[in-house]
């Protein structure tokens, strides 16, 4: 079985694949944004009439993975007592604060079922031979490449980074305090040399490769029809909609102040509809 925790940007792989690799190739999606029981019907319904291998942690844990995590969430935060520097700054007051905002929140509580299912899934002794992280290094991610490391440690965990990343985005670039740990990939894939050299300056004990920017891909069939003089500024929207609507706030305000020929295009996150963002923010559809 290849374990592969599923992103939409991965485009177009599924053709290099036999029919005997495709039924191995199962994705184990991170579910958002379910509201009510109709939300869950409508995605169990989806799974049921797809052709896609899906493997649903929901399925897999129990009441008593339940209870741990609830109970895990408010001890944990407490365990911590070192606090490591980041490029010689002293983050103690900073991760203080992250600690006390996560002790029992919803977010600490889904890492710790993501670490909980994959150790369900040893106990069910499921084989998986090779695992594919859409790699954030986010709470999540880093929960899953410790599960594997302690309940499956002869699996391979590959991290795939198909975007650019900023320099003060720091998550994205680990650090050899997270490599030690064991909460990262064996091994991140970025798509860009300079991407990796960014990275090893971080820590120079990671492995990292150059890889395919898939999610890139159809930028090779796109014809520029734009007048010479447009001007486009394309912005990628955040998950969270309250961070969209100020985006696109500032966004209504520089275009009072900046020429005509300049225009913005903005790019919604894949987690939510156009419609439902033009519901919930309504003057992008102006």
């Amino acid at each position: 079985m290849l374990f592969r925790s599923y992103d939409r940007y991965y485009t177009g792989h599924d053709k290099f694949l036999s029919e005997s690799e495709k039924r191995k190739e199962w994705f184990a999606p991170t579910i958002v944004g379910m509201k009510s029981p109709l939300d869950y019907y409508k995605l169990g319904k989806g799974i049921r009439n797809s052709e896609t291998n899906f493997l649903l942690q929901e399925a897999w844990l129990k009441t008593s993975d339940f209870l741990y995590s609830f109970f895990a969430s408010f001890f944990l935060p407490l365990k911590i007592r070192k606090y490591p520097k980041f490029r010689e700054l002293n983050l103690k007051p900073l991760l203080l604060s992250e600690l006390k905002k996560n002790t029992a929140s919803p977010s600490l509580m889904r890492a710790i079922y993501r670490y909980r299912f994959n150790r369900r899934l040893s106990k069910e002794k499921v084989k998986i031979n090779g695992v594919i992280d859409w790699s954030e290094n986010n709470i999540n991610d880093r929960a899953m490449n410790l599960g594997f490391k302690n309940f499956y440690p002869g699996v391979l965990v590959h991290g795939y980074q198909g975007f650019p990343v900023l320099e003060q985005f720091a998550s994205l670039q680990p650090t050899c305090y997270e490599h030690a740990l064991g909460t990262i990939p064996d091994t991140l894939y970025v798509v860009s040399e300079f991407s990796k050299e960014r990275m090893l300056t971080v820590c120079n004990k990671l492995d990292v490769k150059v890889a395919p920017a898939f999610r890139f891909s159809h930028l090779f069939v796109i014809q520029d029809r734009r007048e010479e003089s447009t001007k486009i500024v394309l912005l990628a929207l955040p998950i969270v909609i309250d961070e969209v609507k100020s985006i696109v706030k500032a966004v209504i305000n520089l275009a009072t102040v900046l020429p005509k020929n300049v225009k913005f295009l903005l790019k919604s996150h894949p987690s939510y509809t156009k419609e439902k963002l033009e519901m919930e923010v309504p003057q992008v559809a102006d």
